[in-house]
């Protein structure tokens, strides 16, 4: 099959300058284009399989984050927080100061956590990973509780 192939003219004066041979190189390319297509069609029905799968783990994986993030919140707020701490994290309520504002009852959960199981390690502070959605949903399940009482 005979075929035309377009160069701009300064590419095909170098092309020329240099003794490239444009049939050779252009069917070299077209070899290796046909190749990768041929490949990616071959595995694709399969990397559709293996993506909806990774995607099952994703969703698994945020759920169990979100679930420990709630029961931490929960625990947190029914045996560790003062009344004003609670207020703020259930409601979100932005610190004043630009520093990260550590309270104490967190630092004595974190301690008990830890005690309890060496493995324990609390994600840092991120109101967008699912772990601390949860803390904060826990958090706020209980103040709502509790709130009427007050």
């Amino acid at each position: 099959m005979k075929t035309s192939v377009y160069l701009p003219d300064a590419l095909a004066e170098q092309v020329k300058a240099h003794g490239i041979s444009i049939s050779e190189v252009t069917q070299e390319a077209l070899r290796q284009a046909v190749q990768k297509a041929e490949l990616k069609e071959k595995f694709m029905s399969d990397i559709h399989a293996v993506a909806e799968r990774l995607r099952a783990t994703i969703d698994a994986d945020l759920t169990a984050a979100r679930a420990k993030g709630h029961e931490h919140g929960v625990k947190w707020a029914k045996e560790y927080a003062t009344f004003g701490e609670l207020l703020k994290i259930s409601l979100r309520v932005e610190s004043e100061s630009d520093e990260e504002e550590v309270w104490p009852s967190v630092e004595t959960f974190l301690a008990d956590m830890r005690s309890g199981d060496k493995t324990f390690s609390m994600p840092r502070p991120d109101d967008d990973s699912p772990y601390w959605q949860g803390f904060f949903d826990g958090c706020a399940e209980v103040f709502l509780a509790v709130q009427d009482l007050l």
